[in-house]
This record gives C-alpha cells, sequence and structure tokens, in this order.
C-alpha cells in the first residue's frame, strides 16, 4: 500500500513537472529545473557526468569571466552540464543530419563512458531509432 501511494506521487509529479517544462522562459528557471530533475535519476553503476564549460574561440581557451559578461547573458547555454542515464537531450544543431538528426530531436541517455567522455543516446526519428556516441568532437 505504500508502494502504491509513492508510485501515484511519483506520477503526479512527474505530469506536473512535465507541465511545467513546457513554459519555462527564463534560463535560471530551467538551470534549476535540470538540476533537480537529474539529481532524482539514479546513479547506475557510477555513470554520470558533471562537466564546467570550455568556451573556444578560434581554437584559443577564452577566460570564463570575460566569455560569461560578453555574451552568455544573450544566450541559453549553460556553465555546467550534468547528465545521468535516463536524462533526456535535446539536438541543438544539424551536425548528425547523416542520421537523420537534426535541431530539436529528442533523446534520452543510455549509457556514459567517464574515462572517455562517451555518452551515448537513443534518439526516436521518423522509421527507427538512432543510437548514437556524442562526444566533445561530435556535440558543437
Amino acid at each position: 500500500m505504500m508502494q502504491n501511494k509513492l508510485d501515484q506521487t511519483i506520477d503526479e509529479t512527474s505530469r506536473d513537472l512535465k507541465k511545467i517544462l513546457k513554459h519555462v522562459g527564463h534560463k535560471k528557471i530551467a538551470d534549476s529545473i535540470n538540476h533537480v530533475i537529474c539529481n532524482m535519476l539514479p546513479i547506475q553503476n557510477d555513470k554520470y557526468i558533471i562537466s564546467d564549460v570550455e568556451d573556444v574561440i578560434n581554437e584559443r581557451l577564452q577566460d570564463y569571466e570575460c566569455s560569461d559578461k560578453l555574451f552568455k547573458g544573450k544566450t541559453n547555454l549553460p556553465k555546467r552540464l550534468e547528465t545521468r542515464i535516463g536524462a533526456k537531450i535535446m539536438f541543438l544543431n544539424n551536425s548528425e543530419y547523416k542520421h537523420k538528426m537534426c535541431k530539436g530531436t529528442l533523446g534520452v541517455n543510455t549509457d556514459i563512458n567517464k574515462e572517455t567522455q562517451e555518452i551515448k543516446y537513443a534518439f526516436c526519428i521518423k522509421g527507427g531509432i538512432v543510437d548514437i556516441k556524442i562526444t566533445e568532437d561530435n556535440s558543437q
């Protein structure tokens, strides 16, 4: 009985979160929601990544404080990436068009290799599911 009540509460919370997520317009609120949801996901076999972003312009690493003041306020780019198995992702460019994935394609994190910093995602596309590794090289 207690487990049923817990499951019901989780289901209701999930529905409420989905409604909220559709209407988030501010970066700070979205970051907070993403952090909370990511922390709700269980960590499986120590497979998670927390990574601070780096800004590179013309192959030169930029001072974060400088780049933050220059353009971060004008973008929705986060200061830190957190992901775990089960986390959702939205592809924001067309670099994987060969796999029929384009800007806005949604996927789910299926595996993480912390040593190589590779993340595997499954993306639902017309006609099937694409399983792809995302690395630093193809994440731009």
